[in-house]
């Protein structure tokens, strides 16, 4: 992975490109911290689809932890629910 000062990388964006091209991510940092990173497309889709599933995860989890907590006497039919709702 390189570093590389914002100020630098303007000037040598064909060059940051084909260190992409490569493989290899980039970071960018400004006054020493690092503020953002240079990745392929593919990296790009794989990160979000990866943060996408874990979201998921996540959600099935607490879903799952939440039915466990309930007993089926304690269930409404949907037409019982619509019923209540007025709907």
């Amino acid at each position: 992975m390189t570093s590389l000062n914002l100020v630098d990388s303007s000037q040598n964006l064909a060059d940051l490109l084909t260190q992409l091209e490569d493989g290899n991510p980039i970071v960018l940092e400004q006054q020493g911290e690092e503020v953002a990173a240079l990745i392929t497309m593919h990296d790009l889709r794989l990160l979000t689809h990866l943060i996408e599933a874990e979201e998921d995860r996540v959600d099935l989890a607490d879903a799952q932890e939440v039915l466990a907590q309930t007993q089926p006497q304690d269930w409404i039919a949907l037409e019982d629910l619509k019923a209540e709702l007025s709907l």
